[in-house]
């Protein structure tokens, strides 16, 4: 996944409810990813209704989080990547953090 620049809407599907269910979720090694959003015209309100863990690991390059509403959210965990991507999720509501 190292070619990986941008994840972003496309991520998510054009129907419905993305990922409804998804409940932990792992980036790990993308060393080329840059941005991360899912913002767009009420989208973001649902994208993760669900996710109770999210992990960014090893991606040193990415630099721009637009990901808005992570209502589940508990544990953020955040190793090896570029200190603004943790700047860019500052607004998240955790009860965990691991930097």
């Amino acid at each position: 996944m190292d070619e990986v620049k941008v994840v972003a809407l496309e991520f998510l599907g054009t129907t419905g409810l993305p990922f409804p269910s998804l409940r932990n979720l792992t980036f790990r090694d993308m060393k080329g990813w840059e941005a991360w959003s899912t913002s767009n015209s009420g989208v973001v309100d649902t994208a993760f209704p669900c996710l109770k863990e999210l992990r960014i690991e090893c991606c040193p390059n990415l630099v721009s989080v637009s990901v808005k509403a992570l209502p589940s959210l508990r544990v953020l965990r955040i190793s090896g990547c570029n200190h603004e991507v943790l700047g860019n999720l500052v607004h998240v509501s955790v009860t965990t953090l691991y930097i």
